[in-house]
């Protein structure tokens, strides 16, 4: 799922539909220190979890959207092209 970074490995911006575990937007936030992470997820009840998996909170370069994937890509399809 990280295999992007061999055709690039320093992106300015990553955008993720599914906030899950965490597991990839904390480690894209550690060590993609240069890049902006947007994540969609769709349940609120997933959004709520978030802390106790120690998932980042929203700040200047990371940031999780409450709305569907497909509405979160046509919204930021420019901005994730970058």
């Amino acid at each position: 799922m990280m295999g992007f970074l061999l055709f690039n490995a320093r992106p300015r911006h990553i955008g993720m539909i599914g906030l899950g575990g965490g597991s990839i937007p904390k480690y894209c936030y550690r060590f993609l220190p240069h890049t902006r992470i947007s994540i969609a997820e769709i349940s609120p009840e997933v959004m709520a979890l978030r802390g106790n998996f120690y998932i980042p909170d929203d700040d200047f370069r990371f940031k999780v959207f409450c709305e569907d994937g497909a509405d979160f890509v046509a919204r930021h399809s420019n901005e994730l092209m970058s």
